[in-house]
Protein backbone atom coordinates (compact mmCIF):
# COMPACT_ATOMS: atom_id res chain seq x y z
CA UNK A 1 0.00 0.00 0.00
CA UNK A 2 3.09 2.30 0.55
CA UNK A 3 4.64 1.61 -2.45
CA UNK A 4 1.46 2.65 -3.93
CA UNK A 5 0.78 6.03 -2.38
CA UNK A 6 4.67 6.86 -3.39
CA UNK A 7 4.31 6.14 -6.78
CA UNK A 8 0.74 7.68 -6.97
CA UNK A 9 2.25 11.12 -4.90
CA UNK A 10 5.63 10.93 -7.19
CA UNK A 11 3.00 10.62 -10.69
CA UNK A 12 1.51 13.86 -9.61
CA UNK A 13 4.27 15.68 -8.90
CA UNK A 14 5.88 14.90 -12.04
CA UNK A 15 2.82 16.42 -13.47
CA UNK A 16 3.03 19.32 -12.30
CA UNK A 17 7.26 19.52 -13.03
CA UNK A 18 9.61 21.09 -15.07
CA UNK A 19 10.75 18.23 -17.78
CA UNK A 20 13.93 17.91 -15.72
CA UNK A 21 12.39 17.35 -12.64
CA UNK A 22 9.87 15.11 -14.34
CA UNK A 23 12.72 12.82 -15.48
CA UNK A 24 14.19 12.92 -12.18
CA UNK A 25 10.74 11.37 -10.81
CA UNK A 26 10.45 9.13 -13.37
CA UNK A 27 14.30 7.86 -12.39
CA UNK A 28 13.44 7.59 -8.84
CA UNK A 29 9.93 6.12 -9.55
CA UNK A 30 11.53 3.08 -11.78
CA UNK A 31 14.58 3.17 -8.85
CA UNK A 32 11.74 2.18 -6.54
CA UNK A 33 9.94 -0.30 -8.59
CA UNK A 34 13.09 -1.65 -8.59
CA UNK A 35 13.99 -1.65 -4.86
CA UNK A 36 10.38 -3.39 -4.15
CA UNK A 37 10.85 -6.42 -6.74
CA UNK A 38 14.30 -7.05 -5.31
CA UNK A 39 12.66 -6.99 -1.40
CA UNK A 40 9.78 -9.40 -2.89
CA UNK A 41 12.66 -11.35 -4.46
CA UNK A 42 14.63 -11.41 -1.51
CA UNK A 43 11.62 -12.24 0.95
CA UNK A 44 10.72 -15.11 -1.46
CA UNK A 45 14.15 -16.62 -1.28
CA UNK A 46 14.61 -16.05 2.70
CA UNK A 47 14.63 -19.42 4.71
CA UNK A 48 12.52 -18.22 7.10
CA UNK A 49 9.87 -17.50 4.77
CA UNK A 50 9.92 -20.56 3.03
CA UNK A 51 10.14 -22.42 6.31
CA UNK A 52 7.06 -20.62 7.42
CA UNK A 53 5.00 -21.60 4.28
CA UNK A 54 5.73 -25.38 5.05
CA UNK A 55 5.12 -25.21 8.24
CA UNK A 56 1.63 -23.37 7.40
CA UNK A 57 1.17 -26.40 5.01
CA UNK A 58 1.30 -28.79 7.03
CA UNK A 59 -0.83 -27.68 9.64
CA UNK A 60 -3.60 -27.17 6.59
CA UNK A 61 -2.83 -31.06 6.58
CA UNK A 62 -3.06 -31.75 10.16
CA UNK A 63 -6.23 -29.76 10.41
CA UNK A 64 -7.86 -31.50 7.15
CA UNK A 65 -6.43 -34.91 8.55
CA UNK A 66 -8.00 -33.93 12.24
CA UNK A 67 -11.26 -33.07 10.85
CA UNK A 68 -11.64 -36.20 8.30
CA UNK A 69 -11.37 -38.56 11.47
CA UNK A 70 -13.66 -36.11 13.63
CA UNK A 71 -16.10 -36.33 10.76
CA UNK A 72 -15.82 -40.30 10.40
CA UNK A 73 -16.46 -40.84 14.30
CA UNK A 74 -19.42 -38.40 14.59
CA UNK A 75 -20.75 -40.77 11.26
CA UNK A 76 -19.76 -43.74 13.27
CA UNK A 77 -21.82 -42.31 16.06
CA UNK A 78 -24.59 -41.03 14.09
CA UNK A 79 -25.40 -44.67 12.29
CA UNK A 80 -24.81 -46.29 15.50
CA UNK A 81 -27.22 -43.88 17.84
CA UNK A 82 -29.94 -44.24 14.32
CA UNK A 83 -29.73 -48.75 14.69
CA UNK A 84 -30.18 -48.24 18.42
CA UNK A 85 -33.36 -45.79 17.93
CA UNK A 86 -34.51 -48.01 15.65
CA UNK A 87 -34.42 -51.57 17.37
CA UNK A 88 -35.93 -49.53 20.43
CA UNK A 89 -39.15 -48.22 18.20
CA UNK A 90 -39.77 -51.60 17.39
CA UNK A 91 -39.26 -53.05 20.21
CA UNK A 92 -41.96 -50.11 21.58
CA UNK A 93 -44.12 -51.15 18.60
CA UNK A 94 -44.12 -54.93 19.23
CA UNK A 95 -45.22 -53.83 23.05
CA UNK A 96 -47.89 -51.28 22.08
CA UNK A 97 -49.35 -53.64 19.86
CA UNK A 98 -49.36 -56.66 21.85
CA UNK A 99 -50.66 -54.26 24.83
CA UNK A 100 -53.53 -53.63 22.08
CA UNK A 101 -54.29 -56.91 21.52
CA UNK A 102 -54.33 -57.95 24.94
CA UNK A 103 -56.91 -55.36 25.48
CA UNK A 104 -58.64 -56.88 23.05
CA UNK A 105 -59.02 -59.74 24.22
CA UNK A 106 -59.59 -58.84 27.66
CA UNK A 107 -62.49 -56.91 26.31
CA UNK A 108 -63.92 -59.86 24.04
CA UNK A 109 -63.68 -61.74 27.08
CA UNK A 110 -65.41 -59.50 29.07
CA UNK A 111 -68.27 -59.34 26.39
CA UNK A 112 -68.51 -63.09 26.44
CA UNK A 113 -68.99 -63.55 29.97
Amino acid sequence: MRVFILVASLCLAAAACTKPDADRIGQDTKAAGQDVAAAAKDVGNDPAAKQAGVEIKDAGHDAAVAIRHDAAVADAKIKQTARTTDADLRKTDAEARKAAQDARDRATDHQNN
